[in-house]
């Protein structure tokens, strides 16, 4: 059984939710911008920071630093 985070993201708000969305499908966005704001929409939908690490395409090593920080 897994544990539960320590430190959730908190609640997105809908502005926040709409740039992510655009920062994702931005073809002139910077590429870690990219796999940062694909991380955080799988963690909003309730993924776990490993599993929206893997779908957003960061290795093993740089994934809970990487998804773990960034809104809270």
């Amino acid at each position: 059984m897994a544990q539960p985070q320590k430190h959730p993201l908190r609640t997105l708000s809908e502005q926040e939710k709409r740039e992510l969305k655009r920062l994702v499908k931005a073809s002139s966005e910077r590429l870690d911008v990219v796999r940062r704001a694909k991380a955080l929409e799988a963690v909003a939908a309730g993924k776990s920071f490993t599993q929206a690490a893997q779908q957003a395409g960061f290795c093993e090593r740089r994934r809970r630093r990487q998804v773990s920080s960034p809104l809270q």
